[in-house]
């Protein structure tokens, strides 16, 4: 346990001459470990709900370091749903979770619940942590076109690199819960929401809950199982995250592998507005008597640790300070009209910004180097509209863009927003 307070330990550093950068870092080298509850440690963090936690595309993100790798499964991140709320033949049992599967099933894994119930398959990567290693995790829910229709994507990163793909597409796809019968129903790959807190490390329940949740792992030879019943709840220490937790993010965009890597070995100072919760851990028990965790977002989703734990510190790998990038975008869409794709987006605030290229379906199609609309506007503080016509497309085809902002030091960054936009079929007039 960690006994010493933070001012003290600001002094000893003065003292021993080593707080040379301390100022200017505000990572201040604390992890929370939590061991789900029954055991010493154990807790895990509850976040109330509120409309910023509740998005219809998103990237859940940090670092985890297993002191237990054999049992499980153990919830990561999950937004639950109520009991009440399960309503249906197939329901839903959470929004959103990641959990690795344990000993038995060596799978990290992504889901989601939407209206129609629990979606299958879930997105899941070949994982068996290595104790005492810290690992950084993501789990996202984007969209994208495939075959020239617009669907909805699962991806998991493992130390920043992408590791598994899924896509969800809006057509007929087979369901959780069918008992082998090959049922096949219609699925909207938007998340279901009910007031349910988001959980970090274990669910907020003591039932069967994380049975439902867990419920069709894959097996080992990646195949989907009934192997956890709806029917039957797992041991309570089988739902719950054994090791330590740092710089847990949501954000309400699916970010891209390159996003996730320039990142997540930094701590981001000015957070920007897609970024709906993040906390750092920095506080020890001793300066934490109430157990709360403050969110450094706009959107105060503070947190809340239930149970016991402790805050040794800190050995993951973050290291820096993230700096803003050169645009707040603040909106981002597009429509089809005689033919063309007409794209519109709004900056809240400049800062270095050269430019935007655009971009459809991955390939770079316009630029401000060589279109006058496209060019930047230095550093700003005022909201700035930009538009951009794509006329070079196809009648009845859809298409992804997406936005890349550089700055004045020629570095890109990518927007993090995506459009997908179909295009109208022409109507030739009749004389």
């Amino acid at each position: 346990m960690n006994r010493l307070s933070t001012a003290f330990r600001a002094a000893l550093l003065v003292v021993l001459g080593l707080a040379g950068t301390a100022a200017a870092q505000p990572y201040s080298g604390l992890t929370l470990r939590i061991n789900g509850p029954g055991l010493n440690p154990g807790g895990y963090v509850t976040i109330p709900d509120s409309p910023s936690l509740r998005p219809t595309e998103f990237t859940l993100e940090g670092y985890f370091n297993f002191s237990d790798s054999t049992s499980g499964p153990q919830i990561l991140i999950v937004k639950p749903i109520e009991p009440a709320n399960q309503t249906g033949t197939m329901p839903a049992y959470a929004s959103f979770v990641m959990f690795y599967g344990g000993q038995q099933d060596t799978f990290l894994v992504g889901r989601i619940g939407t209206e129609n119930g629990f979606v299958t398959p879930a997105v899941k990567a070949g994982f068996y942590p290595t104790r005492g290693r810290w690992y950084h995790l993501a789990f996202e829910l984007g969209s994208t076109v495939l075959q020239t229709a617009p669907v909805s994507v699962l991806r998991l990163f493992i130390d920043g690199n992408l590791v598994a793909t899924q896509y969800l597409p809006s057509g007929p796809s087979p369901r959780i819960g069918d008992g082998g019968l090959g049922r096949i129903e219609r699925i909207a790959a938007t998340p279901r929401y009910d007031a349910s807190k988001t959980v970090i490390g274990g669910v907020d329940s003591q039932g069967g809950l994380g049975a439902h949740i867990l419920s069709g792992l894959p097996l080992a030879d990646g195949s989907s199982s009934e192997r956890t019943s709806p029917g039957r709840a797992l041991n309570i220490q089988e739902k719950f995250f054994h090791g330590r937790v740092d710089e847990i993010r949501i954000w309400k965009i699916a970010l891209t592998e390159t996003q996730i890597q320039q990142s997540m070995n930094k701590t981001i100072q000015n957070p920007p507005s897609d970024l709906v919760l993040n906390l750092h851990f920095n506080l020890s028990q001793q300066d934490n008597p109430n157990n709360t965790l403050q969110d450094n977002t706009i959107y105060g989703n503070d947190g809340n640790i239930v149970g016991d734990y402790d805050t040794p510190v800190s050995t993951a790998p973050i290291n820096g300070i993230d700096a803003p990038l050169p645009v707040e975008l603040t909106g981002f869409s597009g429509s089809s009209r005689n033919g063309a794709v007409n794209l519109s987006w709004r900056t809240g605030a400049e800062h270095d910004n050269a430019g935007f290229s655009v971009l459809r379906d991955g390939v770079e199609i316009a630029s401000f180097r060589s279109t006058l609309g496209l060019v930047g506007r230095g550093t700003t503080a005022n909201p700035t509209n930009y538009t951009y016509t794509d006329a070079r497309v196809v009648p009845g085809k859809s298409y992804r863009y997406t936005l890349r902002s550089v700055d004045l030091s020629g570095a890109s960054h990518e927007s993090g927003h995506a459009v997908t936009v179909t295009v109208e079929a022409t109507v030739s007039a009749v004389v």
